[in-house]
């Protein structure tokens, strides 16, 4: 008597051999699979978040001795200052005065320019408008770290008789190596005349 197989048997029955003959080959590629799911789902993220902790906290210790560094060179500055004589104080006081009072500016400058073989013959002293550019002598100040007040800008224009080439550069050499800071803005030279007209700004510490 003849067996019938019955239809779709025997694929059944191959597909069930297939298995079998691979299934450890299939729990590897599984358990592979699950394990790169795994590393991206869970531990590349934690990884990523050490590495920019460790980097974060890195920078805060870098940030922290720079702050450090900072304040020891502050307290030696102050130590410094303590120990300088008045006369040296006094200096330091010149080139960055703590009052925007007019009165000594026509005396300075009148006293450059008799060294120097002018006449200082007018002189206009203003506030300067704010936002108004200045030029090496407000880049220096720009960098001056002040707790108790900010910087002032003093507008000048004046006039000096008597100028060639040669007392004029004289002149601005002058003004460049004053104690005091100051920014030539404007020169309107006129040898015929003799006469030379500087627009400048000079600083000083509000309180």
């Amino acid at each position: 008597m003849e067996t019938k197989i019955k239809k779709g048997e025997a694929p059944n029955q191959r597909i069930q051999e297939l298995l079998i003959n691979n299934f450890k080959w299939m729990i590897a590629a599984a358990v592979l699979i699950i394990f790169v799911l795994g590393y991206f789902l869970f531990l590349q993220p934690r990884y990523d978040d050490i590495v920019n902790q460790k980097n974060d906290l890195a920078s805060e210790k870098t940030e922290l001795s720079s702050l450090e560094n900072e304040l020891l060179q502050l307290n030696s500055s102050k130590e410094s200052y303590k120990s300088l004589d008045s006369a040296t104080i006094d200096k330091i006081n010149s080139i960055l005065p703590d009052s925007k009072n007019k009165d000594d500016l026509p005396a300075l400058f009148e006293n450059i320019a008799l060294k120097n073989g002018l006449l200082l013959t007018s002189i206009n002293v203003n506030p300067q408008i704010a936002g108004e550019a200045g030029g090496n002598a407000e880049e220096t100040i720009n960098s001056i770290q002040s707790g108790n007040g900010e910087i002032g800008k003093i507008r000048i224009s004046l006039q000096v008789f008597g100028t060639d080439y040669a007392n004029l550069k004289k002149f601005l050499i002058a003004l460049e190596n004053n104690l005091r800071l100051l920014d030539v803005n404007k020169i309107d030279f006129s040898p015929a005349t003799k006469k030379t007209t500087i627009d400048l700004v000079t600083y000083y510490l509000q309180k």
